[in-house]
């Protein structure tokens, strides 16, 4: 039996840029190529997670940018708000929830920001390659506390095991 190869030479040179119509875009990446970060997944009672569970109940995407968060709760000792959820995979309501640690706003050692300075001033760009997840570094108040939103964020699971 005979195989039939060919060879197929290609043009690798650069064009000169200023010769160009638009400048080249090669490694610029786009929204969809921002990796997001990796985040850690726990599990957990599952009605923690149902629609009147503590978990589902701090959710707070829709008013951090007013620098407030709902009721957070407790995971390990630490205070933590949800920042997402998704439902539909689990049976009886229950959802798994995405959620950013609240730290004292005087014990966090990064750069702190308020919302509107995070996102606005390049649409989230760089919120979203955030290694540390869109809302770490975000000051919220709650109770009359200053905290920072510090992630990577949480991934909490329902533990359907039935242990």
């Amino acid at each position: 039996m005979q195989n039939n190869y060919s060879q197929t030479s290609f043009d690798f040179s650069i064009p000169d840029a200023s010769k160009l119509d638009t400048p080249p875009t090669l490694n610029a990446p786009t929204p969809n190529d921002i990796p997001k970060p990796a985040t850690k997944q726990v599990t957990v009672d599952p009605i923690r997670l149902a629609n009147r569970g503590d978990i589902s109940n701090s959710y707070s995407a829709d008013v951090i940018d007013k620098g407030k968060i709902r009721k957070p709760f407790r995971y390990n000792g630490q205070l933590y708000t949800t920042t997402s959820t998704a439902s539909g995979m689990y049976p009886h309501s229950i959802r798994q929830a995405e959620a950013y640690r609240l730290v004292p706003a005087r014990l966090f050692d990064g750069q702190i920001t308020d919302f509107h300075t995070k996102i606005h001033h390049d649409n989230g760009r760089s919120a979203r390659s955030d290694p540390n997840g869109f809302y770490h570094g975000i000051a919220i108040t709650h109770q009359s506390g200053q905290y920072v939103l510090a992630g990577p964020p949480l991934t909490f699971l329902p533990n359907l095991s039935g242990t």
